[in-house]
C-alpha cells in the first residue's frame, strides 16, 4: 500500500500533537486495507507489516525564541513520528526522532515494524519534538511525503 501527501503544511508552528492527513492512495495491493474518507485513517487487517515514511521538508528559519536549539548559529528542527491506534489513541510503535539544521535541505525518514493481532485502524503522528529545536514556524512538505506499507508473508 502506498500513500502520498502533496506540498502543504506538514506541522503547524509549535504543534506537538499532530496527526498526518490529506493522504492520497497511490497503490493498494493489501487485501482488506483501506484509506478512510478522512484521508488520515488507515485500516490494516491482522498481520505483520513494515511501514516506511519519507518526506523532504522546509521551513523559513526566520524565527527564533527560547524553544529553539541552535548549533553553529543555525536552528535545529527536531521531529518525532509514531503510529497510534485510531480508536484508542494508544501509541503502537516506537517513536522515531530526527533533528536537522533548519537552514538546509531537511529530509525526514523512518520505519516501523508492526504486528497486528486483529484488523486495526491506525494514524501516523508527525510532530515537533517537545523542547528540542525549531518550533516557531510551520514545517512544510517541499515536494512530497510518501508512506509505504508492506505486509510480510504469513
Amino acid at each position: 500500500m502506498s500513500l502520498s501527501k502533496s506540498p502543504s503544511t506538514l506541522i503547524t508552528a509549535g504543534n506537538t500533537n499532530n496527526i498526518l492527513g490529506s493522504f492520497t492512495l497511490t497503490s493498494n495491493k493489501i487485501t482488506g486495507a483501506s484509506l478512510a474518507a478522512d484521508n488520515s485513517t488507515i485500516t490494516l487487517p491482522a498481520g505483520t507489516y513494515i511501514i516506511r515514511y519519507s518526506v523532504d521538508a522546509s521551513n523559513s528559519n526566520t524565527n527564533n525564541g527560547t524553544a529553539n536549539t541552535q548549533y553553529a548559529g543555525q536552528n535545529l528542527t527536531c521531529t518525532r513520528s509514531y503510529l497510534i491506534n485510531a480508536a484508542t489513541s494508544a501509541t503502537i510503535t516506537e517513536v522515531n526522532r530526527m533533528c536537522e539544521m533548519s537552514n538546509s535541505f531537511t529530509f525526514y525518514q523512518g520505519s516501523f515494524y508492526l504486528t497486528l493481532p486483529a484488523t486495526t485502524t491506525i494514524r501516523q503522528k508527525f510532530e515537533f519534538d517537545t523542547g528540542n529545536g525549531f518550533t516557531f514556524s510551520n514545517l512544510n512538505v517541499r515536494a512530497s511525503l510518501s508512506l509505504v506499507i508492506t505486509r510480510m508473508a504469513q
